[in-house]
Formats: structure tokens, sequence, C-alpha cells
């Protein structure tokens, strides 16, 4: 029997080491997981928007464009628990939202620092709605800044993240917070082999900012600007550095004095080489700010006000979108004309459309979702189909991964 024992002894060896590394890092991930959470509207259809994660104790977290305007949202935990979860503060620019959750539970471990280009990763959350999903892939470059006129340097890496995907965590093998997946790569909407997330580092300060609403918001300044590229420095006689100011709009910039055609050289002490530049010189700068500009051959010097901090109260409570107009014309109960951008359109009625009952009563002269949502029987075409038009409908919403000017994506607006 013990002859017996030793011959078995290398296939045990064998089996634990074939196993161990599938426990070392399920439990990892299953504990990521317990603190992931889909997003979804304070609506009664309760459509998935999105994705989010535990932070700490009460706090989660999300991407700002997820959550929109709304001041409330509803989380689902992985027991299939739902709770309605206040909005405490956003910042659409760095695109995170703050979540005051109902309940107490830990939150994700935290790596110190993001990972090496090549290390694996797992992103967490809810693809295409569906929700607790799992995929695995590395980081594929080092943090670089997407957005020109976001400061953030982004963590790009390759696990598939889709549409519902925003806002849910981005791991390690050893289930530590790495990052919030934030944006997918070229704007198509689908996976294509780029993801973006942003990094622990980032995330941390943000969220400080928020709790004590100590965080600077992005100021708008009221320029569109493009690079001073070889052809402009040759053509205008200049350096090949700065920013080219192409127009101006109401803002601070304006009220400092720029003009179009000036060329921005420094701002605070920073050389103004390329559009990102700009934004992470501004990034939580306060009071006076000293600006170099390039105009007719002489550098001039101005001084570009800032904003204080927003503060929470304010960050938390966005101004309300104005009333969504119905948008529709009946010729009798059927549908005779319709606004593309009005309530019936974005519920789906079409011109032609014959409408049988309203909530199961006969239909009104004019219709109203003033009182709530209105259930409509339609027929179209010798066919029958339920609407439903509601005014709390979130609409979709596109993030566009470019952020210039559509006839020139040179042009960077700030």
């Amino acid at each position: 029997m013990h002859r017996t024992a030793l011959r078995l002894a290398p296939l045990f060896v064998m089996v634990l080491i074939l196993f161990a590394p599938q426990r070392l890092v399920a439990d990892p991930v299953q504990r990521a997981l317990d603190a992931t959470l889909t997003v979804l509207s304070d609506a009664p259809e309760r459509q998935v928007i999105g994705s989010g994660f535990v932070w700490s104790e009460r706090w989660g977290l999300t991407n700002a464009h997820v959550v929109g305007e709304a001041n409330w949202v509803r989380v689902r935990r992985r027991d299939g628990s739902e709770h309605r979860a206040r909005v405490y503060a956003r910042d659409a620019s760095r695109d995170i939202a703050l979540l005051q959750l109902p309940f107490e539970t830990p939150g994700l471990p935290r790596a110190p620092r993001s990972p090496a280009i090549g290390a694996p990763v797992l992103a967490l959350g809810a693809p295409m709605g569906v929700g607790f999903s799992v995929t695995r892939g590395i980081v594929s470059a080092d943090p670089r800044q997407v957005d020109p006129t976001v400061p953030l340097r982004l963590l790009q890496h390759d696990a598939a993240i889709n549409p519902g995907s925003s806002g849910g965590p981005l791991i390690d093998m050893d289930g530590r917070l790495i990052g919030m997946n934030s944006q997918i790569a070229d704007g198509s909407r689908l996976y294509i082999g780029i993801s973006y997330a942003i990094a622990v580092e980032d995330v941390s300060r943000l969220v400080d900012g928020l709790r004590t609403g100590a965080l600077v918001p992005v100021p708008e300044l009221g320029l569109y600007l493009r690079p001073v590229t070889p052809r402009i420095a040759a053509a205008l006689g200049i350096a090949k550095t700065g920013l080219l100011v192409d127009d101006i709009l109401p803002g601070l910039a304006g009220d400092a004095g720029v003009r179009p055609g000036d060329v921005l050289l420094r701002l605070h002490g920073h050389d103004l080489t390329d559009p990102g530049a700009l934004s992470f010189a501004l990034d939580g700068a306060r009071g006076r700010l000293r600006l170099q500009v390039l105009r007719g051959g002489e550098v001039i010097g101005l001084h570009l006000p800032t904003r204080p901090p927003a503060g929470p109260a304010m960050m938390r409570m966005p101004k309300p979108p104005a009333p969504r107009p119905m948008g529709v014309m009946l010729d009798g109960a059927v549908v005779a004309d319709l606004d593309e951008d009005g309530i019936a359109a974005l519920g789906g009625l079409v011109e032609g459309d014959r409408i049988l009952t309203v909530n199961g009563a006969p239909v009104p002269a004019q219709l109203s979702a003033d009182a709530g949502p209105l259930v409509l029987l339609v027929e179209r075409e010798g066919r029958h189909l339920h609407l439903i038009l509601d005014r709390r409908t979130p609409l979709p919403r596109l993030r566009p991964a470019i952020g210039g000017n559509a006839l020139d994506l040179d042009v960077r607006r700030f």
C-alpha cells in the first residue's frame, strides 16, 4: 500500500498543478462579480443602460454618459436584487459618476498602479445588456490621451466590451481594480479590438474630488483650435508649435481677449505643443492663468480666468432638459404627420399608422403623455402591435470616439 501511494504521488502533484491556477483565478473573479453592478434606468421598463461597481461601503461608480442627466438609477446585483441608487455627483467631461448606494458591501480591492503592456486583464459588466459577463484580454498600450479636450490618459486593452459595458470594472487576475471601462475606439459602438478604461489612479483622484466637491470641471473656453502643422507653419512663417485659433465662441477665452488667427504658445508655464497639452494645463487650475499668444509676429500676454469648483450639489443637480413634444398630428385616428424628434416618432409611430386604442380606451383628439405612459394599439399594414410613448424613456446616446469637427478632424473645440 505504501508503494502504491508513492507511485500515485506524481499523479496527485500533476493534478494540483493543473487545477490550482483555475482555483486561484476563480475566487477573485467571483468576488469581483459580486461587487459588479448592472445599471438600469429608473423607469418602469428598467432598461439596462450600462454597468458599474461598488467602490467602497455605500459608494458605487459608473460612467457619466451611462446616467446622463438622471438623478436616480436602479442597480442590479449578482444575487438578482435591485436597488434605487442616487446619482450623487458626476463629471461629464471626465465621464465619471458617483452613486450613493442604499446598501453596504465591500468594494473592489484596488491595484496600486496600472499594469504593464501585455498584462492579462478581465472586463466585467453587462455588454449588450447581458449582465455579469466576463471577457479576457491584455493591456495593449501605455496609457494614452484619447480625447485631446479631456485631461485623462486611458488604459488601452483588448478585452471585449460593447454597449452596456460602460462603467464596468477592469480587473487584474488577482481581482484587483485597475480601471473603469469607458469607451470603444472607432465610434462604431461595437468592439473592434481596442477598448479604453479610466486608470485606477485617476479614478481614485476623481472620486475624492467628487465626494468633497473639490473637483474643478474642465472649463469651456469657447475656442476652436487646430495644431500648427509643418504646412501651416511654413505658410505663416512661424515655428511648428502652438495651437492656431480657428474661431471664438462666447466663453473664457473671448473674455480674455483671444482672437481668431492667434497662435496659443504657453499656458500657466506649459508649452502648448498639441491640443492635449492645453487640457492638461487647464486641469485643476485656479485663479488667473497667464497665456502667451503669438499675434502678428509678436508674443503678447493675456490673462485667462478660471472658474471655481462646481461643488457636489451643482454636479448632482443638472439643469432639467426642456420637455420633449409629442410631435404627432392625427387625421381622426390616423397618423398624418410626425416630428422625428418627438416622443411619438421615438416611440415607434410612423405615418399612416391607425391608432385603435390609447390605454385601452377610444382615441382622444390629441395625444399627451403628461399624465404618464401611453400604451397604443396600432394597426399597420394589416398587422397589429402595441407601442409605448413615455416622456421618461431614456433616449439612445452615442459616445463619439473622435471629438474633432465633422469637416476637419484637426479642429478641436475647447
